[in-house]
């Protein structure tokens, strides 16, 4: 029997209250790793008790099989909906991948009280529409950990989307501090990667050149000497711009000692299990993934991401980030460390910030987002870590006389802890960056440099050519 934790209690009673006030499609907001698969199983589950139907879709064949593991757990019989696997459509509960789903939709029954959107943020894509569309009739309970596109619209019925209420679950701060999820230990550049030369396609950095960028040895190299420094042998993933990049970065962690593959969806899904196994076994320490593991997948194991993708998208950092923030009792994990070369903490703040969603969208501005970079941080004499908080270090628990300000400057690529105390001194960075910039020229390369809109170096050139005349 599957006891609930109180938070997913909850969830469940608001969930249901939701549809009770007359919603018929809530969207279910919950960190990764907070166990969103367990509540609406749960939810399926009494669906069933009452002699109901329910559909269950996912975007991947490796997360419809975890859903279909999570629903034996509650002892809930369901037919699965893949070429892979044998079809028992007599089972109240059905699940399957929306590719199938879509292409079997003429075939397929559509009495379904209650459909279930896994990874909800991507519920907006033409497959899902054409299947919901189709449902006509049921209810829809759309379940995600990032609420929002990669192009910053919202997911509600007013901005294009599905869904007419948000079910807010804890924060990911919740889930740490009552030991559901590990800490993040964040470890960055101080300074933006220039990618001011990079155009932006569908909301974000352009994969072909973006992958020009950063396919260099350098960055690759740095990647895996921060690695043999601060967590030699720790199960990692890499993420990564292009199979191309992937695969360099693979040659470059073997070569340096410590066994790594890629994997990518163009592999065959035997080929991609086998990879998966190898990581789970410890058969290799370093998966290097081409977006193939950024959701869904359940690798506990991991405690290390390697950022090596930059990226305009909230919804995809955070992704990424918690795949290592989940427990695992067999190592008994601590922490998360994330090693950020792509400098997407700069852009986004750290993984463990309190969220405020909305079904609105407007991602929060990219001006904001770069605002959570923290430039202030407090180094330890002894280790010399960053951290924040009073004089002991948490970390080597050397006390340190005098807290000396850090100077922002990049030396040689190499990542220091990024801690939450310095969040104000950004505004006063950019303030007198944004004052030194006299030039409508010099104005329109601080706009690229933190992907404020086009318009915005116009509108204050002009506006300072007004006030000098007045």
């Amino acid at each position: 029997m599957v006891i609930l934790r109180d938070y997913q209690e909850l969830d469940v009673a608001n969930i249901r209250a939701s549809f009770t006030a007359g919603f018929t499609a809530p969207l279910y907001v919950l960190p990764t790793g907070g166990g969103k698969t367990v509540t609406y199983s749960d939810i399926a589950s009494k669906v069933v008790d009452r002699k109901k139907k329910v559909l269950i879709t996912s975007h991947r064949l490796e997360i419809m099989e975890q859903i279909s593991d999570t629903l034996r757990w509650f002892d809930v019989k369901h037919g699965i909906i893949n070429p892979n696997y044998r079809p028992n459509p007599f089972a109240s509960v059905q699940i399957g991948t929306i590719q199938t789903i879509a292409g079997r939709l003429k075939k397929m029954p559509r009495d379904f009280d209650l459909v279930i959107i896994d990874e909800a943020h991507h519920a907006t894509a033409p497959s899902w529409k054409r299947v919901i569309a189709a449902m006509h009739e049921s209810l829809v309970l759309g379940v995600t950990a990032t609420p929002i596109r990669t192009d910053g619209k919202g997911l509600g019925k007013k901005d294009g989307g599905m869904f007419d209420t948000l079910v807010m679950g804890p924060q990911k701060s919740e889930l740490i501090a009552k030991g559901y999820l590990v800490k993040s230990v964040t470890y960055a550049s101080r300074e933006l990667l220039d990618l001011s030369d990079v155009a932006t396609t569908a909301g974000d950095y352009n994969s072909l050149q973006l992958e020009a960028k950063m396919n260099h040895s350098y960055i690759t190299g740095n990647a895996v000497l921060e690695y043999a420094e601060k967590c030699p042998n720790m199960p990692a993933i890499a993420f990564c711009v292009s199979i191309k990049h992937a695969a360099r970065v693979t040659d470059d962690f073997n070569v340096a000692g410590f066994p790594a593959m890629y994997i990518d969806g163009s592999m065959s899904y035997d080929q991609r299990k086998q990879i998966l196994n190898a990581f789970r076994e410890g058969i290799i320490k370093v998966l290097v993934s081409c977006d193939l593991v950024n959701e869904g997948t359940d690798l506990p194991l991991a405690a290390v991401a390697i950022l090596l993708r930059p990226t305009q998208s909230l919804s995809l950092y955070l992704q990424q980030c918690g795949r290592v923030s989940r427990l695992n009792p067999a190592t008994n994990k601590q922490s998360a460390i994330v090693l950020d070369h792509a400098s997407n903490v700069m852009r986004h703040g750290l993984p463990d910030d309190d969220r405020k969603w909305s079904l609105a969208g407007k991602e929060p501005n990219k001006r904001k987002s770069s605002t959570k970079v923290i430039i202030r941080a407090f180094q330890c004499e002894k280790c010399n870590v960053m951290y924040n908080g009073n004089e002991v270090c948490p970390y080597c628990y050397n006390i340190n006389a005098v807290r000396v300000e850090r100077k922002v400057n990049k030396v040689d690529g190499s990542l220091e802890e990024i801690t939450d105390n310095d969040k104000e001194s950004l505004h006063k960075l950019k303030a007198r960056e944004i004052a030194m910039a006299t030039t409508l020229e010099q104005l329109q390369e601080v706009a690229k440099k933190y992907n404020y809109k086009p318009g915005w170096a116009h509108y204050l050139f002009n506006s300072r050519q007004k006030n000098k005349v007045a």
